[in-house]
């Protein structure tokens, strides 16, 4: 747990640094399922163009009203799952300061315990019952960046479908 409110702590003073205006946080953006039509423009603000990703996909990976969208020029590759025009998932990379916003919530007292994972160059910050996975990659590197992936197990295993219809299950409740 002080990892992780170490971790929040170096990201909160990272984009203190960088001093620029609240850069957009696709994870919010999935939370509150913000329709298309408004996340597209923020999306392509942050990432840069967006082409349709499901196109060129298996069938089996998508259905009707599913739809991915890709960021070509995102360095790592950013992906958005929208589910009937509303954001139901990202794979994206994110400003520092966005994922200490993202981290900070998840770390406080009562909150469920983080999984934490060394890799060759980071960390995974893996959060399961929140369904969410934060990649830190190139510590203390210039080229040092933030993954976040959620929900995580929708894009370990490709369920977009299903995530869509889970969605769809839990509003005709």
């Amino acid at each position: 747990m002080r990892l992780v409110l170490s971790l929040s702590c170096l990201l909160v003073s990272a984009a203190a640094v960088a001093a620029q205006p609240e850069p957009f946080n696709p994870y919010s953006a999935a939370l509150h399922a913000m329709p298309l039509a408004e996340a597209r423009p923020l999306l392509e603000a942050a990432y840069g163009q967006l082409a349709d990703a499901a196109q060129t996909m298996d069938p089996a990976f998508t259905a009707p009203g599913v739809t991915l969208l890709s960021a070509q020029d995102s360095v790592p590759p950013a992906v958005f799952l929208f589910c009937d025009d509303k954001m139901a998932g990202v794979m994206a990379p994110v400003d520092p300061s966005a994922a200490s916003d993202i981290l900070l919530p998840l770390s406080g007292p009562g909150q469920p315990a983080a999984e934490i994972f060394p890799t060759q160059t980071g960390i995974v910050i893996t959060f399961e019952t929140a369904e969410i996975s934060l990649v830190y990659e190139g510590v203390g590197s210039p080229n040092s960046q933030v993954v976040l992936i959620y929900p995580a197990q929708v894009f370990r295993t490709m369920t977009l479908k299903r995530r869509c219809t889970d969605l769809a299950a839990q509003q005709a409740d």
